[in-house]
């Protein structure tokens, strides 16, 4: 009965792990700009982090160490430190783009700019990892996410073109938009499904809920149950992105551009229902990327953490979440855009993504950390591998495509 129970709220909290401010915001502009060209990269990334988190979890399930204690270990404390950069950096520019979308949904609901939100939603987001159980953080944000179901209501509200969707969602057509821009389009999304935090909380995860080898296959029901629902709400932003904003040439630049969509198919209760979504959403991935980034500098320092004991038994795991959100908050207080900050978060997430999977995927194929039955078996070796690969060959692509576009226009 447990399992069971773990495995629901696993799929609540793999659903809210897809969907964030950034996929809300990078899933509207891409149907808005492309119609359904781009609904092959909801395909691709939801194979990608179903492979990646399973992954992640039967590493920490044999070794009974979290993701980066185990990456740690594996490539030596200098080497290790490449991957623990990133990871930082680009939780630093992921929570900065939950915080603006938290503020953004209240500078909605009340009036008053999201400027005047920042430092209230930053300090609730404290509160609530400083107070509330790991359990708590996990699954009870991410049920309040649940209003981003909005978009599927929406979706089919809309009487969308099921033909015309299944006929050229795998065709790349940049609907003279460019194709420099449609690649750095492509890109933000994988960022946006994909981020290397949902792998990193995914496995400390398993750590803090005492996951063993009696988890193998809940562990992958979960990771593929969960993502794939969350990749169908993904696709229903495209698919009403293109069917509302397209028409329209309307572009995503603020927040409020997104809900155009369910407001118009559904009247004022959609509106409402999208304010709530993307507060919740916006706040789960918050909570989970301040965590996700606390986990490996701890795992990589050797610090003491557990989310569940009194923080002063692990002061220094409570002190990185906060200087996280210190520093995000920060970032979005510059008054610097927050569809900028968001989209470039999202395609430094894909970019940077191969210095999260590369060591996975070393570790998970060692037999001394993902001892047989956990170590990957040969699907999960050519797959991995080969996304890896492919998302290595992308990196340098995209950075070239984050100037030659500015950042997307």
């Amino acid at each position: 009965m447990k399992k069971l129970k773990d495995i629901a709220l696993g799929i609540i909290t793999a659903i809210g792990g897809f969907i964030d401010a950034g996929a809300i915001v990078s899933s509207s502009q891409a149907g808005a700009q492309f119609r359904f060209s781009l609904l092959w990269v909801v395909v691709l990334s939801f194979f990608t982090i179903t492979l990646y988190v399973e992954m992640a979890a039967r590493v920490a399930i044999s070794t009974r160490r979290a993701l980066f204690d185990a990456v740690r270990e594996r490539l030596g404390f200098r080497i290790a430190l490449l991957p623990l950069v990133t990871i930082c950096l680009v939780n630093w520019l992921t929570i900065a783009a939950e915080i603006a979308g938290m503020a953004y949904a209240l500078q909605m609901l009340t009036g008053w700019s999201y400027l005047a939100w920042a430092i209230p939603v930053t300090l609730l987001l404290w509160l609530i990892l400083w107070k509330a159980s790991f359990s708590l953080v996990e699954n009870g944000s991410s049920l309040l996410g649940l209003f981003i179901l909005v978009f599927v209501w929406s979706a089919f509200a809309l009487h969308p073109p099921w033909h015309e969707i299944a006929g050229t969602m795998w065709k790349p057509d940049a609907h003279g938009q460019g194709f420099a821009l449609y690649g750095y389009s492509a890109l933000a999304l994988i960022g946006a499904y994909a981020s290397p935090y949902q792998m990193l909380f995914y496995s400390s995860g398993a750590i803090e809920e005492e996951w063993d080898e009696s988890y193998r296959w809940p562990n992958r029901i979960i990771a593929f149950v969960g993502n794939l629902f969350g990749a169908c709400v993904a696709a229903a932003i495209i698919i009403v992105g293109a069917m509302v904003l397209n028409p329209h040439g309307v572009k995503v630049e603020q927040f409020s551009g997104a809900s155009l969509g369910p407001n118009l198919a559904l009247g004022a209760k959609g509106l409402w229902l999208f304010v709530a979504g993307l507060f919740f959403c916006s706040m789960a991935a918050g909570l989970e990327t301040a965590l996700s980034g606390s986990y490996a500098v701890a795992e990589y320092f050797g610090w003491h953490w557990k989310k569940d004991e009194p923080p002063a038994r692990s002061a220094l795991f409570h002190l990185a979440y906060m200087g996280f959100l210190i520093a995000s908050a920060g970032l979005v207080l510059t008054t610097l855009d927050p569809i900028k900050v968001t989209e470039t978060a999202m395609v430094f997430n894909a970019i940077l993504l191969p210095f999260t999977l590369i060591p996975l995927m070393l570790v998970a194929g060692d037999k001394r950390y993902a001892r047989p039955p956990l170590t990957n078996g040969r699907f999960a070796r050519i797959a991995g591998w080969a996304l890896a690969a492919l998302l290595t060959i992308a990196a340098p692509i995209g950075i070239v495509l984050y100037f030659v576009t500015g950042g997307g226009g």
